[in-house]
């Protein structure tokens, strides 16, 4: 489900929202954008195709809430 977060790519995802009970009482829409230490979109450098690469190095994400839906 977080593959595309080793290749920095953004992750949109509908995730449910699970109460105490184990009942789905809504739907939580976000996404993960990989960023900067400021929370600045990367740039085509800071880029890779490899995610081995990114071993040991520090990694930023943003998690944006688009909606949430279907509360009680």
């Amino acid at each position: 489900m977080l593959e595309g977060l080793a290749y920095l790519m953004n992750n949109p995802r509908d995730v449910p929202i699970v109460s105490c009970s184990n009942d789905i009482c809504g739907k939580i829409t976000v996404d993960i954008e990989p960023c900067n230490e400021h929370g600045n979109p990367l740039d085509e450098s800071e880029l890779t195709d490899e995610p081995n690469d990114l071993i040991g190095q520090e990694l930023h994400f943003k998690m944006k809430i688009e909606k949430i839906t279907n509360l009680p």
